[in-house]
């Protein structure tokens, strides 16, 4: 999708829902969120009406299930990131060292586990990155674009090969590769506005050349198809872009057509 009509399969802002959202909390059984008590019958605030050491036990079943559930969804992470094969419900449990049945109670099933794991991975690799400001000199937008890119690349790559396997029989994986897939493209967007608007009529097309060229799948080709070591890929990459960003000598007014 060209830059600037990003949306994900549920809409642009379904998800991930607000920052908070992104710590796996999980309910005690038997304790809904939001029930009404006799203190506050609206059930807007769970914790109305409760005695102090209800609220702690509470809290500490609650951060008991939040710190097993992270751990459920890093077993899953570190399986996808060792093996080519999908792990299966026993094998995540005995790499966590829980029952399976603990599994299937933090998790309703294997496509809710693969939604914790999407919203991990996003919180830890790309909710701390931000584009390269627009306003530096094109040579330098290039290069830390692609350094930026190339980092976050190598890290994510071992989960990410297994998420495109999977987006196609689990939702949670492709609405995560929607949004990541989004942020790719804004970042883009607001890095290379300058050139973006001075392309005119070409803009649709030099946005799609943008994002083919930084994308993930970019990247794994040179690396895993072409075989280049990591240094040589970013030279690649850096001269694709600005091929089709330098504007062109007989068109000083705005990027080479492409």
């Amino acid at each position: 999708m060209p830059i600037g009509t990003a949306a994900t399969s549920k809409g642009p802002a379904a998800w991930p829902p607000d920052p908070t959202t992104f710590r796996v909390l999980a309910a005690t059984a038997g304790d809904p969120a939001g029930a009404a008590t006799a203190g506050d019958p609206a059930g807007t605030n769970p914790g109305a009406g409760a005695k102090p050491g209800a609220m702690r036990r509470r809290e500490a079943s609650k951060d008991r299930g939040e710190r097993t559930r992270a751990t459920i969804a890093q077993a899953l992470i570190d399986l996808l990131s060792e093996s080519g094969d999908l792990p299966t419900a026993k094998e995540i449990a005995a790499r966590a060292g829980v029952s399976v049945r603990l599994v299937f109670h933090h998790f309703e099933d294997l496509d809710a586990l693969y939604s914790a794991v999407g919203r991990t991975q996003i919180d830890r690799y790309w909710r701390t990155i931000h584009p390269v400001r627009p306003d530096l000199p094109l040579p330098q937008r290039i290069e830390r674009t692609v350094a930026q890119r190339a980092a976050l690349f190598e890290a994510i790559s071992p989960v990410r090969r297994r998420a495109v396997a999977l987006a196609l029989r689990h939702r949670g994986v492709a609405e995560a590769l929607d949004v990541t897939n989004t942020m790719l493209r804004t970042w883009l967007e607001e890095t290379f506005a300058e050139e973006l608007r001075a392309a005119e009529r070409d803009r649709r097309e030099l946005g799609a050349a943008l994002e083919a060229i930084g994308s993930w799948e970019m990247w794994e080709r040179l690396r895993h198809v072409e075989g280049l070591p990591r240094a040589a890929a970013r030279r690649v990459v850096v001269r694709m872009l600005t091929a089709i960003l330098e504007p062109s000598p007989s068109r000083a007014g705005g990027p080479r057509s492409s």
